[in-house]
C-alpha cells in the first residue's frame, strides 16, 4: 500500500496516494481563532475539519 503524501493529521497521513487524490481538490488549510464554534447542535454539518494540532472538544449540555 502507498500511503499519501505526509499530511500532519495522521488520518489523512494514513490514506492511500489514490484515495488522498479524490478528496485533494476539495481540502484546503485554515486557522481557526480559540472558540471557535464548528458546528451549533440541531444544524446541517457544512464542513468537516482534520486538525494538524491543537485541540478540539465536543461540548453537550445536559438538561437538569
Amino acid at each position: 500500500m502507498v500511503l499519501a503524501p505526509r499530511s500532519p493529521n495522521r488520518l489523512l497521513a494514513s490514506l492511500s496516494s489514490a484515495d488522498f487524490a479524490l478528496i485533494q481538490p476539495d481540502l484546503r488549510s485554515v486557522e481557526l481563532a480559540r472558540q471557535t464554534v464548528l458546528v451549533e447542535a440541531g444544524h446541517p454539518i457544512g464542513q468537516v475539519y482534520f486538525p494538524h494540532s491543537g485541540i478540539i472538544s465536543l461540548v453537550v449540555r445536559l438538561e437538569i
